[in-house]
């Protein structure tokens, strides 16, 4: 394969790579905004007072019960630090991206293997992948760098129900529809 495709492919891996790191941050970033909202209205007197009020101890007892689980899930999974850990990755591809694309035209072989095997080194340090969301952000990656016309051939469709979970868990990764090719 020539200097310049393998170049062109790594530019390509390196932004779908980000982009997928990117809605990771946004997911674990939007967790603790909401586990931090919850927590705190749970805990406010005004908010309990209302809540007795308009919806009696029960009402009052699911939000706090529901503020804890949220808590504890934060304490099992502690997602500020996969929060930041996502965030390192993306930096680490968006850097590596950079390098690669100041290579120029007419990139040496050396200087292409050297950037191909940053990657893998990236890629191996990197906890499991979302495979249905790796494949959006594929399909993303592709659109951003073709346009609609020159990517109709690149994109997999993904089913809908798939598609509004991918961020947060894989459903039937690897399972291809009958349907048209969907994934």
């Amino acid at each position: 394969m020539e200097t310049e495709h393998r170049i062109h492919e790594l530019v390509f891996d390196c932004g779908r790579s980000r982009r997928y790191h990117l809605y990771r941050v946004k997911l674990f970033r939007r967790f603790n905004v909401v586990r931090l909202i919850v927590s705190l209205a749970a805990s406010s007197s005004v908010v309990v007072m209302l809540l007795k009020e308009v919806g009696g101890e029960t009402v009052v007892l699911a939000v706090a019960a529901f503020a804890a689980g949220l808590t504890i899930i934060e304490v099992a999974v502690r997602m500020g630090r996969r929060e930041d850990l996502h965030r390192g990755f993306a930096a680490r591809f968006a850097v590596l991206e950079s390098k690669a694309v100041g290579l120029g035209a007419r990139p040496e072989e050396g200087d292409v293997a050297a950037l191909e095997s940053e990657y893998l080194l990236i890629e191996s340090e990197e906890p499991p992948i979302l495979n249905v969301l790796n494949q959006v952000c594929h399909n993303e990656e592709v659109l951003a760098r073709y346009g609609d016309e020159e990517a109709g051939e690149h994109i997999v469709p993904i089913a809908l129900h798939r598609r509004c979970v991918a961020w947060l868990l894989d459903v039937y990764p690897y399972k291809r529809s009958m349907d048209a090719g969907r994934v």
